[in-house]
């Protein structure tokens, strides 16, 4: 039988998921290297953009994000 903190941990990670998969690829790979604790200037480097699309990208996913309640986790 699970903790009742790992069965709200797996629902989050469930959440999160579906959130990630309606949005375009670009978007989900830069929230993965986010995940993998990568700043936004390393990001940019990374995938040949500017620093300040990484930014924007960053800044929708975050309205995204709120939309869906995750408000408290970012």
């Amino acid at each position: 039988m699970q903790a009742p903190w790992q069965n709200q941990a797996e629902d989050l990670r469930l959440d999160l998921e579906d959130v990630l998969s309606h949005v375009n690829p670009r978007l989900q790979v830069i929230c993965a290297l986010r995940r993998e604790r990568m700043g936004p200037s390393e990001i940019a480097r990374t995938l040949g953009l500017a620093r300040s699309t990484v930014w924007r990208h960053c800044a929708r996913l975050r309205g995204l994000l709120r939309a869906r309640g995750f408000e408290a986790y970012l």
